[in-house]
């Protein structure tokens, strides 16, 4: 694995602070014109032939394929066709042997999935999990696609691209995506614990409790 950090432009461009004093006030309000009715839809199970292992992100790569993947907590990546009678899904990506993950400390684990808006030319997805080779720490690597085999990701092309040493293991946040613009932002947790005893929420100097927004194709 290589580390790339060099050339990033990093920057918190959304602090989840709570503004005009109302810290730790929560504030209801009933509006008596808000329509309470049922909505006119009803779930229905999607892919019933499936079952995944702590599944926490469902997306697509955007390259036209009409591929479906499935992001597990364990470090595993599933993909399948995009069909309601689709019967079985083939690993993509096994990291499970980089990937802190526990029942009783449910938060950490891969977390985030994220292809690149031009994956269909250059194959790069990206990854947020917590790392086995660190404790408590995040991180946010560069995966490619096989050259050979358009269902199987290379597990030797990780590149990491961010790390961040968290003071808990909960509250990880972990939610990763392109934006319109092209940048990748990352949604970080404020660090763990109850109550944010640390005040990650309240500190715009902290990258806990933020948004971050990362070129990854800067130079």
């Amino acid at each position: 694995m290589r580390a790339c950090r060099v050339g990033l432009r990093t920057s918190v461009v959304i602090a989840l602070a709570v503004a005009a004093g109302m810290a730790g006030t929560l504030v209801t309000t009933a509006r008596a014109d808000v329509d309470t009715s049922p909505l006119a839809v009803k779930p229905v199970r999607a892919f019933a032939e499936l079952e995944f292992d702590r599944p926490v992100a469902l997306t697509h790569a955007g390259d036209g394929s009409g591929r479906v993947f499935v992001l597990g907590q364990k470090g595993l990546v599933w993909t399948f066709a995009n069909d309601q009678d689709v019967s079985e899904a083939t690993t993509f990506l096994d990291i499970r042997d980089r990937v802190v993950y526990k029942d009783k400390q449910n938060e950490e684990g891969l977390l985030g999935i994220a292809f690149h808006p031009n994956y269909e030319e250059n194959g790069e997805f990206y990854l947020y999990y917590t790392t086995t080779d660190a404790p408590n720490t995040s991180v946010i690597s560069r995966f490619k696609v096989s050259a050979d085999d358009p269902n199987q990701a290379d597990p030797d092309s990780e590149e990491e691209i961010f790390r961040l040493k968290q003071p808990f293991w909960n509250h990880n946040g972990g939610t990763i995506e392109f934006g319109p613009d092209g940048y990748l932002y990352v949604a970080l947790g404020d660090g763990g614990l109850a109550n944010d005893p640390m005040r990650n929420g309240q500190n715009l100097g902290t990258l806990f409790a933020a948004i971050l927004r990362i070129d990854v194709d800067g130079t």
